[in-house]
């Protein structure tokens, strides 16, 4: 198992299946929200996951030996969704997307 593990990060893969497991969780939970009514908003979880997306393919890149250009885009991909994801969390549920979570007792 620690082979495994070790070979999938001396290799690049493991970033490959976090992008997987990224994608398969939007599309499970874009699932539940379209069936029930349940769950967060797309709006809410897409610049999160974007983000997550950004830094893993960097990532990939990188131990894929892409130009530094190509690193650097998806680099500034992770940025720009996260400041979205920010952005919106500070917003709040008055002016714009309602924070994913809060601290207990916090009101």
């Amino acid at each position: 198992m620690t082979t495994m593990l070790m070979d999938g990060l001396s290799s690049g893969r493991i970033f490959g299946l976090v992008a997987f497991v990224q994608l398969f969780e939007l599309l499970l939970l874009g699932a539940l929200r379209c069936r029930t009514g349940r769950g967060p908003p797309l709006r809410q979880l897409a610049p999160m996951l974007s983000a997550g997306l950004g830094l893993s393919a960097a990532a990939l890149l990188v131990f894929a030996g892409a130009p530094p250009l190509a690193v650097g885009a998806a680099l500034a991909f992770a940025l720009v969704s996260h400041l979205f994801d920010v952005a919106a969390r500070f917003a709040g549920p008055a002016g714009g997307v309602a924070p994913a979570f809060s601290f207990p007792g916090a009101k």
